[in-house]
């Protein structure tokens, strides 16, 4: 039986917990915004007020969600309520993540607000900012610290806070989680949330320090350097792309810089199971696991084919190792950063990095796309049917790290790549159709990079562009593709589902 009311007060537990995030850019603003506005005698940035407000406003949001269900606020969630919430908290914040960018007039429509703050929580990166420079930074840490609590997902800290919700918990993080499936780490479900954001703040942790070290060493000052490397751990963590410069990476010159950012950029894009039983020592998990030595792959050799198809085409063999590298690696783990502008590259270069951005990285990591572990799958299932083809009475199983896959798990991989390609092409096709600045392959670039949470595309939403000039029909049709991305398309079909709504 569904009960609405306990979807309502979950969602108004998130949102309750999540205004807490605002603290963080209104100290940001403190310390490096100009002050400007009088307030009780005392001058304070203008930005700073921004953020009081829009976290006191999620804050009673929250609290009003709550109020309305505190009659049901101690029982648990069933399945379909846990995956109602997700799909309606990531709504509900995202609306909400938009206030500062109106608040302070970064940004005057709300359908670009809707879009920036979709395209943060999603940790997709595409940005309807034309001039980030010009941007308070202040706003600039907003936009990061939301693809920093996207990456591992609201959702999945909700659930190790709000411990209660037990029963519905494993849904909760089966709903949010990238990929396939949800490994319980620890015997109880709050303990394994809490390990996975462990294991995401050691690594911000040693990112940063590297980060601010390496940016000192270059000379930056103190204050600006503590800055650049907060805001950048951030979004590299959380594989999101968003920078605070409109050259991205490329801004700092350095490819000691970049090696740090593609090495964390794969450590993000890696299963974060793995990562916990590598800590615990047992590393030999990490080297069997065959998604995982497909994903590495994948990443290797499409840098080697993108350089050769470079060279080939002219480039120096340095440059094009160094921009291969760092263009495959974000795109493989869809943090869309960026040091070269691959849409003036060869062609072939340019197709092999959009089949790139369709694979993403691995399940259970902050990456978007289809995931390795599923392609991997599709391929053993395309291996079984020509097998069967031969030898039509063999019983062929398909197996993934020695064990048997159950035929439910192979047709659900199977609805997924119909439901991503489907998706991919109603957008490309709405897009193509609907919007003028768009043509067939820019328009599935575009639908092909919201999906997989990806960021920058080809032609006039390339890396060295933006999405400001969309009319907003496309934005709100692209800021909904980040969603289904995000959500893993099903979780997110289901709001859509009358079935979901029936008791």
């Amino acid at each position: 039986m569904l009960r609405p009311l306990r979807v309502v007060g979950a969602v108004g537990s998130i949102t309750r917990l999540y205004a807490l995030a605002f603290v963080v850019p209104l100290l940001a603003s403190l310390a490096y915004d100009p002050a400007q506005t009088r307030v009780a005698g005392v001058t304070v940035p203008r930005d700073a007020l921004v953020f009081v407000a829009s976290g006191l406003t999620t804050y009673l949001v929250g609290e009003f969600l709550r109020f309305g269900a505190r009659r049901v606020a101690h029982e648990d969630l069933a399945d379909r309520e846990a995956y109602l919430t997700v799909g309606i908290g990531w709504m509900v914040l995202v609306v909400l993540s938009g206030l500062p960018f109106l608040l302070s007039g970064t940004l005057t429509s709300p359908i670009d607000a809707f879009f920036e703050a979709m395209s943060g929580i999603t940790t997709t990166g595409s940005t309807v900012i034309g001039d980030l420079e010009a941007v308070s930074p202040s706003v600039h840490i907003w936009r990061a610290l939301m693809q920093y609590i996207g990456g591992m997902g609201i959702i999945v800290l909700s659930v190790a806070v709000l411990a209660r919700l037990t029963q519905g918990g494993i849904q909760l993080l089966q709903a949010e989680a990238p990929g396939p499936s949800v490994t319980r780490l620890r015997p109880r479900l709050a303990q394994t949330a809490k390990s996975l954001w462990g294991i995401y703040l050691l690594f911000t942790v040693v990112l940063f320090v590297i980060l601010l070290g390496l940016l000192l060493g270059d000379g930056f000052g103190a204050k600006e350097a503590f800055y650049e490397a907060l805001l950048h751990t951030f979004t590299t963590i959380a594989t999101g792309g968003f920078s605070n410069h409109s050259t991205s990476m490329a801004y700092f010159d350095s490819w000691i810089f970049e090696a740090v950012v593609i090495l964390f950029m794969l450590i993000s894009g890696t299963n974060f199971t793995l990562h916990y039983h590598a800590l615990r020592g047992d590393w030999r998990q990490l080297v069997r696991d065959a998604e995982f030595r497909f994903y590495i792959s994948t990443v290797v050799l499409g840098t080697l084919a993108v350089t050769g198809i470079l060279v080939r085409a002219g480039m120096d063999a340095v440059e094009a190792l160094r921009g291969s590298a760092f263009s495959v690696a974000s795109l493989a783990t869809s943090s869309g950063f960026g040091t070269a502008d691959f849409d003036a590259w060869h062609p072939a270069a340019k197709l092999l990095l959009l089949l790139i951005m369709v694979t993403g990285g691995a399940a259970g990591s902050t990456s978007g796309g289809m995931k390795h572990v599923r392609i991997l799958i599709l391929f053993k299932i395309v291996r079984r049917e020509l097998m069967k083809l031969v030898h039509p009475k063999a019983v062929v199983p398909v197996r993934l790290g020695g064990k048997v896959l159950q035929e439910g798990t192979l047709l659900a991989v199977v609805a997924f790549f119909f439901s991503y390609v489907a998706l991919m092409m109603l957008g490309t096709l709405i897009l193509a159709t609907t919007d003028p600045l768009l043509g067939a392959v820019d328009a599935a670039g575009a639908s092909i990079s919201a999906l997989s949470n990806m960021g920058p595309a080809l032609g006039v939403v390339g890396p060295t562009r933006n999405y400001a000039e969309l009319l907003p029909s496309s934005k709100a049709l692209l800021a909904l593709w980040m969603w289904f991305g995000r959500l893993e398309i099903f979780t997110a079909l289901i709001l859509f589902s009358p079935e979901s709504w029936k008791n």
